[in-house]
């Protein structure tokens, strides 16, 4: 498995969240021993559960996607399964013996399938 994972984070700033930057746009990475669990508890929200050492407290990423890449979040249409959760478990065990795999999202469940980005990536 590979050491990291990558989101790639586009349109931010135009994603009407409080969290919205230019700053946000670009790649993320997240070191893979560190990610204790994945879960998915909407079609719209994703959170990755980070143990950062023995004994310290743990981080939450909380990782939102859009059926669009600029203007306001569209939120995806997922009636069937945790598509996000697990495109981000592929992820985990993708490229073996490699640096970094990246966390690519296909499209949702929609009648016409609209293609999914990462818009926001929030560590707590």
């Amino acid at each position: 498995m590979a050491k990291y994972i990558s989101f790639n984070v586009v349109g931010s700033e135009t994603s009407g969240l409080g969290t919205a930057s230019t700053f946000m746009n670009g790649e993320h990475l997240v070191p893979v021993d560190q990610i204790v669990e994945v879960s998915q508890t909407t079609a719209a929200n994703v959170s990755i559960l980070l143990s950062v050492a023995v004994g310290a407290a743990s981080d939450v990423i909380l990782l939102i996607p859009s059926t669009t890449s600029s203007g306001a979040i569209a939120v995806p249409t997922n009636t069937v399964g945790a598509l996000l959760r697990d495109s981000i478990n592929y992820s985990l065990t993708a490229n073996p013996g490699g640096v970094k795999a990246k966390c690519i999202l296909g499209f949702d469940q929609a009648a016409v399938p609209l293609r999914m980005y990462w818009r926001d990536f929030v560590q707590a």
